[in-house]
């Protein structure tokens, strides 16, 4: 949702700044959907990865089939209400999911303007199956470096080169540590004494609430500016979106519970889709409406919302999911008549 409202920028209003700026905070929605799959993706995938019980080219398979398909959709989407070429030398970066890897804003938000995500998405899986295997020092480590490669060329290059939205917001090498940090809130998850401390009820609901504080009171400095955007593209709010999936994936705290109601979490099972389609909904919202201010943007916007979650319910039950489950049988059946 914080991607959502970021995005109103699709209504280009400028009159009122401080409306302006609290939406376009909503960036940091990127970072925590990439410390997400990091998280997520070691749930699911990291033992099986370590012990053979998935391989590796099963695990990226199911991957792409995830994520492709409704990829090509979107794109295919975008370029009719963009009235953009969709057979052109533009559009193979952004066909095949490498349009992030170049160093060109314009690259990396042609057509659909979310997709570059998954091409960082696929280059976080790519480097998964090679980190699983590391224990839990060596991924520290390589975590740290991370940070200290992104905060050198961070003061090196600073905020008004050309390049500087495309390397500390977009790159996929920059972006990793964003990957490996939920892989790292992961094992610190299975930390038994954490887990013990966070069985209480009490304990568990005032880590949350203090979760949202920090995070809320990072989001405000963000606002008023005092840091730098350079920082703020992500490693600002690394540490606070870290702590918040930490004490919220315990699941035991009062504000879980609200967000276990069956509605949130059927919203979120078509994230993906709301994620990919959401920003062109938003332009065909700004081309067909009166909008003049953020008032009329954000009335639009609200009663937009119900219908583009109810049409991405229906594309992730009877659009993405089917494909998914036919591109991997496709593949499993090709897979067993060469051998």
């Amino acid at each position: 949702m914080a991607v959502y409202f970021h995005h109103f920028d699709a209504f280009g209003l400028s009159a009122e700044p401080k409306i302006a700026s609290i939406l376009f905070e909503g960036f940091i929605g990127v970072t925590f959907f990439f410390i997400l799959s990091g998280f997520v993706v070691a749930y699911a995938y990291e033992e099986p990865v370590i012990h053979g019980t998935i391989t590796q080219g099963r695990f990226l398979l199911q991957r792409i089939a995830r994520l492709w398909p409704l990829h090509i959709i979107s794109m295919i989407f975008a370029a009719i209400v963009y009235h953009s070429e969709l057979i052109s030398l533009n559009a193979i970066p952004t066909f095949f999911m490498f349009q992030s890897f170049i160093p060109n804003v314009l690259y990396a938000f042609s057509y659909n303007g979310a997709s570059w995500c998954l091409a960082n998405q696929l280059f976080f899986y790519l480097l998964f199956v090679r980190i699983a295997y590391l224990d839990n020092k060596k991924l520290r480590n390589l975590f740290l470096i991370g940070i200290g490669i992104v905060s050198f060329y961070g003061y090196w290059i600073g905020i008004d080169s050309e390049l500087s939205n495309w390397l500390f917001y977009i790159n996929p090498f920059f972006r990793s540590v964003d990957f490996i940090a939920g892989m790292l809130v992961f094992r610190i998850s299975k930390n038994e004494r954490f887990k013990k401390l966070m069985e209480d009820r009490n304990i568990a609901t005032l880590m949350e609430v203090l979760s949202v504080i920090l995070l809320t009171v990072c989001v405000i400095i963000g606002v008023r500016q005092k840091v730098s955007l350079l920082w703020r593209w992500d490693l600002f709010y690394l540490f606070p979106l870290c702590l918040l999936l930490l004490v919220f994936q315990y699941s035991n705290g009062i504000l879980t519970k609200i967000l276990s109601f069956k509605l949130f979490v059927k919203l979120g099972d078509c994230s993906f889709a709301f994620f990919l389609f959401h920003q062109i909904i938003l332009v065909i919202i700004a081309k067909y409406c009166v909008i003049t201010d953020y008032r009329s943007a954000f009335i639009y916007g609200c009663i937009a919302l119900p219908f583009i979650w109810g049409g991405c319910i229906l594309i992730t039950k009877f659009v993405e999911k089917p494909i998914a489950k036919g591109v991997i049988s496709i593949c499993m059946k090709i897979k067993k008549s060469v051998s």
